[in-house]
């Protein structure tokens, strides 16, 4: 079988499912060594695959969990900014570490988380076939699709399409400090690199996979024939209910409320939750993805807040969540056919929160403006409204038939063992 490598930084959110990922192929028979940054080897330990550290003299130990927490209190631009230099870091990271480690590895394979930039690259020097996996919302510059960053709906008008090509444009301009060096490489290999072409192409590649499933995206007429939504990569078994008291339940409607484990230090938003819900009938179990830090400062009697939680057993009693639309929190909700209110904070959460209200699996609201008597009115009405839970009860089944972690891994065994394109069409006929 074949040794594959998983190239993903230490963000929690793209961690977990990728190596829920690796785990699939391990049990299919394949070695599996995730490379990244130190503070990812105890999550990859626990997680039973093998580790091989890089870029350990730009962060060592504990560096991640101090960006981490200096990311955790900003949003929009200035998170924007942030993390385009972190990126940065990381990409300059790849290229003088990444070939070397390949190469010492003679692995058969790599699988690129997608914020990964320029890997795909070093992996075709040292003759490493490459599929790039998308863990959160894909990053892409197809002409049709709003940035990530904004809650845009698809274009239905000329304008739309050329503000989102300004849009484009300002963000590849902030972005010059990680795609600069790409395409200096490519253009000294002896190849022309237009960065539009480059992210379109998601990037070049055997086969793109994609934990967003089609039933939560926009339309994407452009997309590559290699991309592929395939759905979550989650495993039921990790479902676990301790570390909450159930008997704290009564039989009123639970909302489950989280803000993720990235930006999760904005007091204020898990204040005006709290407030916002405190005179409705329901129960709220709100988390906050640490256990440091202050806390909200009005707790009322009918909400309990947490520093960590039991997400699936919670989200299996919920009947609507409130999310900071970070892609695993989604999809856990979807796959439970939950409901959603949306309070996008920053990086690709606006693009996420516009494709839940667009596909009708709830709503979201501007965080800039948001107030309580806002947020309750906005919650009362997707509870109230059938059609909310309709459209999600529909996409979790077609995200049960979809089977997203095992189609996944098919995808990424036929690229790997047969060293081809893998296109969507190819895989309805091999299946």
């Amino acid at each position: 079988m074949a040794h594959i490598a998983m190239l993903v930084p230490a963000w929690i959110g793209h961690l977990n499912p990728m190596t829920t990922l690796g785990r699939e192929l391990k049990r299919r028979g394949h070695r599996v060594t995730v490379v990244s940054l130190l503070d990812s080897a105890a999550r990859v330990a626990r997680a039973d695959l093998e580790f091989a550290e890089i870029g350990t003299n730009t962060f060592p130990l504990g560096d991640w969990d101090r960006r981490t927490a200096e990311l955790a209190v900003m949003s929009g631009l200035r998170a924007a900014k942030y993390t385009i230099r972190w990126t940065g870091e990381m990409t300059a990271t790849w290229f003088v570490e990444l070939h070397p480690l390949l190469v010492r590895h003679d692995f058969d394979g790599i699988v690129v988380d997608q914020t990964c930039f320029g890997a795909e690259l070093l992996a075709e020097a040292a003759q490493v076939p490459v599929v790039i996996a998308s863990n959160a919302l894909p990053i892409s510059f197809q002409p049709d699709l709003p940035v990530h960053s904004q809650t845009w709906p698809p274009p239905t008008h000329p304008l739309a399409l050329l503000r989102n090509r300004l849009t484009q444009t300002l963000l590849l301009t902030l972005a010059r400090p990680f795609t600069r060096p790409i395409r200096d490489a490519y253009r000294r290999s002896g190849r022309p690199w237009n960065v539009r072409r480059h992210l379109t192409q998601l990037p070049p590649s055997l086969a793109h996979v994609a934990q967003l499933p089609a039933c939560l995206d926009f339309p994407r007429r452009s997309a590559p024939d290699h991309f592929h939504h395939t759905g979550p990569w989650h495993e039921s078994s990790t479902s676990t209910d301790a570390g909450f008291d159930w008997n704290w339940l009564d039989r009123r409607p639970l909302i489950y409320a989280s803000l993720g484990t990235l930006q999760n230090r904005p007091v204020h938003l898990y204040q005006t939750i709290l407030d916002a819900t405190s005179e409705l009938p329901f129960q709220i179990v709100l988390t906050l993805g640490r256990e440091d830090g202050p806390r909200p400062e009005r707790v009322p009697a009918n909400a309990k807040v947490l520093g960590y939680g039991p997400q699936l057993a919670l989200l299996k009693r919920a009947s609507m969540v409130i999310t900071h639309a970070g892609l695993n929190t989604v999809l856990e909700a979807l796959s439970q056919g939950l409901p959603m209110v949306a309070l996008p904070i920053a990086n690709e959460q606006p693009g996420i929160a516009a494709r839940i209200h667009h596909v009708g699996v709830g709503d979201f609201l501007a965080t800039q403006r948001l107030s309580a008597s806002r947020l309750r009115a906005t919650i009362k009405r997707v509870h109230a409204d059938p059609s909310f839970r309709q459209h999600a009860v529909r996409c979790a089944e077609e995200l049960v038939a979809a089977d997203g972690l095992r189609r996944a891994a098919t995808i990424i065994e036929l690229a790997f063992a047969e060293n081809r394109r893998v296109t969507r069409k190819s895989v309805r006929t091999s299946t």
